[in-house]
């Protein structure tokens, strides 16, 4: 994988998978899902998938929500009835 982290280096139009989902904290598995849903763009060359800086740059805009806690009530199992 090149280096992305030089100070006055532009950066790639697109990365492989790998290189995205290590951009992105996300997984190649998750990246396909979203590519498949048609959340996140992409580019095909020949067999190779590639992500666009720009849809990286967007979902990274997107997925960015804040997180609220669960209530109490608001639970995943359910209540005990006894």
């Amino acid at each position: 994988m090149a280096q992305h982290t030089t100070a006055n280096h532009t950066p790639p139009l697109a990365y492989s998978l790998q290189e995205a989902s290590q951009l992105t904290d996300i997984s190649v598995r998750s990246l396909r899902y979203l590519i498949r849903c048609g959340r996140l763009g992409y580019v095909r060359i020949g067999r190779r998938v590639l992500i666009r800086h720009t849809d990286i740059e967007a979902l990274r805009r997107h997925a960015v929500k804040p997180a609220t806690p669960l209530e109490v009530e608001a639970s995943i199992r359910p209540k005990r009835t006894e």
